[in-house]
C-alpha cells in the first residue's frame, strides 16, 4: 500500500513538472527526454558519448602531459610560498630582520616563475583546444552533409547550428577548465595537507567544512544540470526560428504573416527568459546556502585558532597562514564542483554531438560502388512506393519510363508529389518499395558521385550561398577559370550582378 502511494505521489510530482515545463518553457515531454533509460543508464550513456568526443584530444596527449607538468610545478611553488610566508611571519614576530628579508627574497624569486608558467600553459592549451574544436566541427559538418535528406524534415536548422557551434565549444571548455583548475585543485589539496601538518584540529575542522560544502554543491549541480538541458532545448528553437525568419523573410512579407511570426518569436523569447531566470534563481539559492555555511566555518576556524594560540599549540605565523590560506583549501570543493558542472554540461553536449556522428538518430546515406561511364539517360520507375516519415503515402506501385531526350511534364495540385518524384531520382529521399533505374542500373547500386553527377535538379526556389556568383559557381566546379565564366556569361558574372544593382 505504501509502495502504491509512493508511485502515485511520484507520478503526480512528475506530471506537475511536465506541466511547468510546457507552460513556462514551451517544452513537451518528448522534448525533455522521454525514454526508458534509468538514471544510471543515462549517466553511463553521457560518459560514453563524452569519451568518444575526448578521443579528439588523443593526438595532443604530449602537449596535455606537458600542461599537467606545468600545473604540478605551479602548485609546488604555491605550497612553498605558503610555507615560506609562515616562516617569514614567525621571524617578523621575533624581530629577526635578516631571516625575514631572506624569506621575503625567496618568496619574490618564486613568484617570478608563476607568470612564465601561466604564459606557457595558456599558449599550449589555446592551440590544442582550437585544433580539437576545428576537427570536431569538420567531422560534424561532414556527417550532416551525409545525413539522409528526410531527417531535415523533422529537425530544425537551429539544432544543427547549436550542436556545431555551441556544443563543440562546451565539450572542449570542460577539458580546458579541468586543466586550468588542476593548478588550483592541486594547490588547494596541498594547502589542506599543510594545515593538517600545522595542527591536526584545524585540519580536521577544515576537512569537515569541505565535506559539508560538498552536500550543498551536489544539490546545486543537480539543479543546474537539469535546467541547463532545458535551456539548450529552448535555445535550439530560438536559433532555428531566427534562421527560418532570415531565410524566409520574403515569403513572410508577401504572405503578410509578419505579425504571426513576431508573436511566435515573442513566445520563444518569453520561454528563454523563464528558463534563464529559473536556472539563475535556483543556482543562486544554493550559493547563498553555501555562503552561510562558509561564514559559520570561517568563524569556527578563527575561534579554534585563537584557542590553540593561547594554549601554545601553534605560532602566530601558523595562525596567520591558516587564516590567510584557508580560503584556498575551502575552494577545493568549489573547484571540483565547477569541474563537475563543466563535465555535466559537456556530457549533454557530447550526447547531442554523437547523435549527429552516429547513424541511429541522423541516419547516413549509403551508396553502392557502380558507375555509368557512357550514360544514355533512360530513367525508369518500377512499382515504386514512397511514404514520408509521418506515414503519409505519396506513391503506390508507381511505374514510369522516360526515354533519352524525351521531355516529360508532371501536372497536379500542390502537395501531390511532383517535387518528391524528382527528389527520388538523386536519392534525396529513398523509395520505400520498388526501384528506380538509370540505364537499367538500380540507383541504390550507384556510388554517390556516380549517381549525382548524372542528375541535375533545379528546384522551384534555387538556393545560392551567401557569397559572390563566382564563388557559387566554383562550389560546383573548383577549377573553373575566369575565362570559362566569361565565355559562358558573356562577361564577368559578378559584374552582371553589380550592374543590375546599380540599375
Amino acid at each position: 500500500m505504501k509502495s502504491q502511494k509512493k508511485v502515485l505521489k511520484l507520478e503526480k510530482k512528475t506530471e506537475k513538472a511536465r506541466l511547468k515545463d510546457f507552460e513556462r518553457y514551451g517544452l513537451k515531454y518528448d522534448d525533455v527526454g522521454k525514454n526508458s533509460l534509468s538514471k544510471k543508464q543515462k549517466n553511463k550513456k553521457g560518459w560514453k558519448a563524452l569519451a568518444r568526443c575526448l578521443v579528439y584530444f588523443k593526438s595532443h596527449r604530449f602537449g596535455l602531459g606537458f600542461v599537467v607538468f606545468l600545473s604540478i610545478i605551479y602548485s609546488t611553488i604555491s605550497l612553498l610560498d605558503a610555507m615560506f610566508v609562515e616562516r617569514m611571519v614567525t621571524y617578523i614576530g621575533f624581530l629577526d630582520i635578516n631571516n625575514s628579508i631572506k624569506y621575503a627574497i625567496i618568496i619574490a624569486v618564486l613568484m617570478l616563475f608563476t607568470p612564465i608558467i601561466i604564459w606557457g600553459w595558456a599558449i599550449i592549451m589555446t592551440k590544442i583546444i582550437q585544433k580539437v574544436i576545428k576537427n570536431l566541427r569538420i567531422d560534424l559538418i561532414d556527417c550532416v552533409s551525409r545525413t539522409k535528406a528526410s531527417k531535415f524534415d523533422e529537425v530544425n536548422t537551429g539544432a544543427i547550428i547549436s550542436r556545431v557551434n555551441t556544443d563543440t565549444s562546451t565539450v572542449t571548455d570542460a577539458v580546458n577548465l579541468t586543466l586550468n583548475y588542476l593548478i588550483s585543485i592541486l594547490s588547494s589539496f596541498a594547502f589542506t595537507v599543510y594545515i593538517c601538518f600545522i595542527n591536526i584540529w584545524l585540519g580536521l575542522l577544515l576537512i569537515l567544512s569541505i565535506l559539508i560544502f560538498s552536500i550543498f554543491e551536489n544539490g546545486y549541480q543537480k539543479h543546474n544540470y537539469k535546467m541547463a538541458k532545458k535551456q539548450r532545448l529552448v535555445a535550439d528553437r530560438r536559433v532555428g526560428l531566427i534562421s527560418e525568419i532570415a531565410r524566409g523573410i520574403r515569403d513572410i512579407k508577401s504572405l503578410n504573416i509578419r505579425g504571426n511570426v513576431q508573436r511566435k518569436f515573442n513566445e520563444n523569447a518569453s520561454h528563454m527568459e523563464n528558463v534563464s531566470v529559473d536556472r539563475t534563481v535556483g543556482n543562486n539559492a544554493w550559493k547563498v546556502c553555501r555562503r552561510f555555511a562558509q561564514v559559520f566555518f570561517d568563524f569556527g576556524i578563527i575561534l579554534l585558532g585563537i584557542y590553540l594560540l593561547t594554549e601554545g599549540q601553534i605560532t602566530v605565523g601558523a595562525l596567520i597562514v591558516t587564516i590567510f590560506y584557508k580560503g584556498q583549501s575551502m575552494h577545493l570543493i568549489q573547484f571540483l564542483a565547477d569541474v563537475r558542472e563543466a563535465f555535466g554540461n559537456a556530457k549533454v553536449s557530447a550526447e547531442r554531438i554523437c547523435e549527429i556522428l552516429d547513424d541511429k538518430d541522423y541516419e547516413k546515406e549509403k551508396f553502392g560502388t557502380k558507375s555509368i561511364f557512357d550514360p544514355k539517360g533512360i530513367i525508369e520507375f518500377k512499382d515504386v512506393d514512397f511514404k514520408y516519415n509521418n506515414g503519409a503515402t505519396v506513391f503506390n506501385n508507381f511505374d514510369l519510363k522516360i526515354e533519352p531526350n524525351q521531355s516529360v511534364a508532371f501536372v497536379g495540385k500542390s502537395g501531390q508529389g511532383k517535387s518528391t518524384l524528382l527528389s527520388l531520382i538523386p536519392r534525396l529521399y529513398d523509395v520505400t518499395g520498388g526501384e528506380i533505374l538509370i540505364d537499367g542500373v538500380d540507383i541504390r547500386d550507384l556510388s554517390e558521385d556516380g549517381l549525382r553527377e548524372l542528375v541535375t535538379v533545379v528546384p522551384q526556389t534555387p538556393y545560392i550561398f551567401n557569397t559572390s556568383i563566382r564563388e557559387n559557381l566554383k562550389f560546383v566546379q573548383e577549377d573553373l577559370s575566369d575565362e570559362e565564366m566569361i565565355e559562358t556569361f558573356g562577361e564577368d558574372p559578378d559584374e552582371i550582378r553589380q550592374n543590375k544593382k546599380e540599375k
